[in-house]
């Protein structure tokens, strides 16, 4: 397959009707959105020798969901916002997997409570929880390994998985600001804590003899985000750090998905009678210990990498509308793995 013409693909039906009605409930200003999804995916992959491909098996998932959702406006800045979705999923392995046989059903139902409460014109703060379930993809239900020496019949499917379940909670603040540094800028701030807790987490497993992904029993992964950004005439920042946790409750080791912490830094400027932007973009990435990772590999180094870039972008004449960029990606030539970038 890796050395012939084969052809992979997707085709895929849908079909999203939604509804917005807006209400006056005395002093409270109710506006509801409801509707329903009908979709279809046929998973297909021809090869010229092979009939069915272990890494990308076919097969079909149809699924139906209905959802509503409110939102209580009461005038004093605040706004609450509870929802409700259901989304039932069957998938169907192609015929030729005789590693997958018969099909999977699942009922997904994912209720949620959020709010927004503007304090001042400048300062918000919002939060939410909520209950989501993942049902399990074609890849997770049907891959499979061919038979090998260290497991002669092959491996079977996992068409036995249940879906993810997570229970999560978030919490965080905004801030809005202008004429900060001089007139016309504008300064905005975000930054968000949260927490979730998630059952049956479907994760790979390279262990010969059995299936290429399993249920654990129960990870948790909780964090801060803070993004910021600056906006003037000549000048602009942005800046998005992250710092998560992720523990897989079965063995209290470090969750295989959790991602390194990172910080993302942009700064430039700008020529407006020249029409031009530029700057330069760094990326810094911490240490990551998955600890007692069996497969793969299991300390990722930290590390940095710088852009620059120059933008032009016409605002009248014959050229108004062109835009052309230039850049050079990691300007030292680091040389890097990410965590998350393979098993």
């Amino acid at each position: 397959v890796l050395f012939e013409d084969t052809d992979y693909g997707y085709q895929t039906v849908s079909l999203d009707a939604r509804v917005t009605d807006t209400f006056a409930v005395g002093n409270t200003d109710l506006t509801l959105i409801y509707g329903a999804t009908i979709a279809r995916q046929d998973r297909v992959a021809d090869s010229a020798t092979v009939n069915q491909i272990e890494f990308h098996p076919e097969g079909v998932s149809e699924r139906v969901a209905v959802f509503a959702q409110g939102e209580f406006d009461f005038g004093n800045g605040f706004v609450l916002v509870p929802g409700l979705r259901l989304e039932y999923q069957n998938n169907d392995p192609d015929p030729a997997n005789t590693f997958a046989e018969g099909n999977t059903e699942t009922l997904g139902i994912s209720p949620k409570l959020a709010f927004t409460y503007d304090v001042n014109g400048s300062v918000g703060i919002f939060g939410s929880i909520s209950q989501t379930e993942r049902a399990p993809s074609l890849d997770e239900l049907f891959s499979y390994d061919a038979p090998t020496g260290t497991a002669p019949l092959g491996e079977p499917a996992a068409i036995d998985l249940d879906p993810e379940t997570a229970r999560s909670i978030e919490l965080g603040f905004t801030y809005s600001g202008g004429d900060l540094m001089e007139a016309g800028d504008a300064f905005d701030a975000r930054v968000t804590a949260f927490y979730s807790d998630i059952e049956d987490l479907i994760e790979r497993d390279s262990t010969d003899g059995t299936p290429n992904y399993r249920n654990i029993g129960e990870a948790e992964i909780f964090g801060v985000e803070i993004e910021a950004a600056y906006e003037a005439e000549r000048v602009f920042g942005r800046l998005a750090y992250s710092a998560i946790t992720g523990r897989n409750l079965s063995d209290n080791e470090v969750w295989s998905n959790t991602p390194q912490d990172s910080l993302a830094l942009t700064l430039g400027g700008r020529a407006p009678e020249l029409d031009l932007e530029y700057g330069w973009r760094a990326n810094f990435y911490n240490e990551i210990d998955y600890e007692g990772a069996v497969f793969g590999q299991q300390v990722f180094p930290s590390y940095d990498t710088h852009d620059i870039f120059v933008d032009y972008r016409p605002t009248s004449g014959a050229l108004e509308g062109l835009e052309i960029q230039f850049g050079i990606d990691n300007l030292f030539d680091e040389a890097y793995e990410n965590s998350l970038d393979g098993d």
